[in-house]
């Protein structure tokens, strides 16, 4: 659950400890991982001596996150100390005297509890702030739904939303996402604010909408609608700067300057009084400047912070131990220009904006530092583009049409009581931890709905809900491909290509991609790129992509165990794409019967259309492969229940470098198909199905 202890606490989706950019990736492990050990009663959730739970977690992570956490002395001390015959006893049955009598003992049991089991308490509390899991790390209902391979029920309105089960399962659980005081009598929903501003704006500057969403506290509510209106009106620094002073318990006097005495007082808070006359200097020059901006004045601030000294401490003062004001300028005008968003370079609430800087530093860094991660939250949800700094709703004229019909009073700032915050957090029948409709979460009746959906009908001049699905996948496909076209051009497609076969790098891949999602997802994903330049075919490009994408079109997580990684359905045959970046030894074990399985199902599904399937890596297993060869010959029944059989499976395998190859040579997929059933024809044989019995028979 999410509940700040007092009003200068932000909102955080994920402790310091726990945070990491590929963020839908995070909880896929995290909750594959508390499914396999914790959910079976292997482990339970619990800090040693009484589990050994939370360090199995953590060991657990570490190896499903090699590229990831890369640093981890505390665990690798715990490991090194295992080897020794006596604290591998002492751990496993759990006696913590036993290792404190050890040499370096007391050493193991801080670095056990500081260092590896405190961090999987950190990982997973952000799966507990959106209700995926409960406190106790058993999962939810909705949080195995998320990583099963089973969808998600959706209303009528959801069903025209060109969105898959993840970006739908995360939209659902950010609205649900409450945000309490600490006597749970007030509460703020972030997701709910963003969705509403976005309503009322087509589109936001991104950096002043995450600022004020992480901001903004339950302690304090303020009117939605003039939040709202100060993006239209472009005064958004203006109403922080408004909203700020509500964290003064005592506002101060402007119009005049403070004296010593009566500054000394007011800035004392926690700071160190040896420092005091700095901060009362630089309080001077700075209203001198702002007072009387000129050659003289500037000077004068300027040479307060040519003292290194003095520059150190203000700077971690009003910076967050960063620069807070770039002297780097030609002249004071140009200084007032790059540092305006300060906050302090005008005399309206000079006192009070020079008291907020001074008091919010720690509070205004942790802004700077949690507001991306509910950047990549929202982001994650499919609906909500960020496109150089700018923040607008994808499918905005089917949410339009929506929110006309949402009251938004008390759903973003409201009462409550202990009792009724407790029920919503803890209870496990809350409609937090269950899979609802977001009609549930908005308070939308089914009447409601159908009315929403005839008003999408006429908006878009279309006579039949399918059609609305249909209109906004198939612009979606058209967005995709402009998409791809401008950034992902055939060179540089082939240029990222060739960088995968050295994983160091990955770091350096997702940077160019501009994706955080782990490298195999991103792999995946310029492969899908690199068909769509290969192919001269009409096909749905968006829809062929079995993985999670953001309103941006970049991939967020991979696709599920239950279906290929893409899937591209032509008119007259289907072609499935398998993808790894596992090496030879691990295609042996990961992928032998999953590419089997998928090929076979597909085939058998997709008849009488032929279908193919590519297997696509850096390197190839020659036992693998040939065996998927042999299965051309050998019918392969369905493994979803059918009794049905695929003849003359066709599994062919490439390399990364062969598609470089295709690309740059321009083989499309019309040569390639025709030399692959060229090949696998030659294999068709009749089987005889009944070997087996007429060996057992002839005894």
């Amino acid at each position: 659950m999410l509940k700040l202890g007092d009003k200068n606490q932000i909102l955080n989706f994920a402790n310091t400890n726990g945070r990491r950019n590929d963020l839908i990736n995070a909880y896929t492990i995290y909750m594959n991982i508390l499914n396999e050990s914790f959910e079976s009663g292997i482990y339970i959730w619990d800090r040693f001596p009484n589990s050994l739970g939370q360090f199995h977690f953590y060991s657990r992570a570490l190896e499903e996150s090699k590229d990831v956490f890369q640093q981890h002395g505390p665990y690798d001390y715990i490991c090194k100390k295992l080897e020794l015959p006596e604290y591998r006893e002492a751990f496993h049955n759990m006696d913590k005297e036993k290792i404190i009598q050890l040499e370096g003992g007391n050493d193991f049991i801080k670095k056990l509890d500081n260092g590896v089991e405190d961090r999987s308490r950190h990982y997973t509390s952000t799966l507990t702030k959106i209700g995926f899991i409960h406190e106790d790390r058993q999962l939810s209902s909705v949080g195995k739904l998320f990583i099963s391979e089973s969808d998600p029920v959706r209303n009528d309105f959801e069903k025209l939303l060109p969105i898959d089960k993840i970006n739908l399962l995360l939209l659902r659980q950010g609205l649900k996402i409450r945000v309490y005081t600490d006597d749970y009598q007030k509460y703020y929903s972030p997701i709910m604010l963003l969705l509403y501003i976005l309503f009322k704006n087509e589109k936001v500057n991104a950096k002043d909408l995450f600022t004020l969403l992480n901001t903004i506290t339950p302690y304090f509510p303020f009117d939605y609608k003039e939040i709202s209106d100060s993006f239209s009106k472009d005064n958004v620094r203006d109403v922080i700067q408004k909203y700020e002073k509500l964290f003064i318990a005592e506002p101060l006097v402007e119009g005049k300057r403070l004296e010593k005495e009566e500054f000394y007082k007011k800035f004392s808070n926690n700071k160190t009084s040896k420092d005091q006359h700095i901060y009362f200097d630089f309080y001077n020059k700075l209203l001198d400047f702002v007072t009387d901006p000129a050659d003289s004045t500037y000077s004068q601030l300027e040479e307060l912070f040519e003292d290194k000294y003095k520059k150190n401490v203000l700077n971690n003062t009003f910076g967050q131990k960063k620069k807070f004001l770039e002297f780097n300028v030609s002249d004071y005008n140009e200084f007032i220009d790059v540092n305006y968003d300060s906050n302090i370079l005008s005399l309206d609430s000079f006192n009070s904006n020079f008291y907020i800087k001074f008091f919010n530093s720690k509070r205004n860094k942790d802004i700077h530092d949690y507001k991306d991660m509910l950047k990549r939250f929202t982001r994650a949800t499919g609906i909500i583009e960020i496109n150089n700094g700018v923040v607008n709703l994808a499918y905005r004229d089917v949410w339009i049409e929506y929110f006309k019909y949402v009251d938004f009073d008390g759903l973003i700032f409201n009462t409550d009581t202990k009792n009724s915050a407790a029920e919503y957090e803890y209870s496990v029948d809350s409609v937090f931890y269950k899979d609802v409709t977001i009609n549930k979460i908005f308070d939308i009746t089914d009447e409601q709905m159908n009315d929403i959906i005839e008003s999408i009908k006429n908006k878009l001049s279309i006579d039949s809900v399918e059609s609305i699905k249909k209109n906004l996948v198939n612009r979606n496909d058209i967005l995709f491909k402009e998409f791809i076209n401008s950034e992902f051009p055939l060179k540089k497609t082939m240029s990222i290509l060739n960088m995968f076969s050295d994983r160091s790098n990955d770091k350096e891949i997702k940077k160019i991609v501009g994706s955080e999602a782990g490298v195999p997802t991103i792999y995946e994903y310029m492969i899908g790129i690199a068909w769509y330049h290969i192919s001269n075919k009409e096909y749905d490009v968006f829809s062929s992509f079995n993985l999670t994408m953001n309103a941006n079109f970049l991939p967020e997580t991979h696709a599920g165990g239950g279906a290929g990684d893409i899937v591209v359905k032509y008119n007259d045959n289907t072609l499935m794409l398998e993808v790894t970046l596992m090496n030879k030894n691990a295609q042996k074990r990961g992928e032998w019967e999953p590419v089997l399985r998928h090929a076979t199902n597909l085939t058998i599904d997709e008849h009488p259309k032929k279908v193919r399937t590519l297997f696509i890596a850096d390197e190839l297993d020659e036992n693998t492969i040939n065996i998927w060869r042999a299965v051309a010959s050998v019918p392969m029944k369905s493994t979803t229940g059918k009794k049905d059989y695929a003849e003359n499976l066709i599994i062919m395998p490439f390399t990364t470098a062969e598609i470089i190859t295709l690309m740059n040579r321009n083989i499309d997929e019309n040569k390639i198909f025709t030399s692959i059933d060229s090949s696998y024809s030659q294999l068709k044989s009749n089987f005889n199905s009944n070997w087996r019995n007429d060996i057992i028979n002839s005894f």
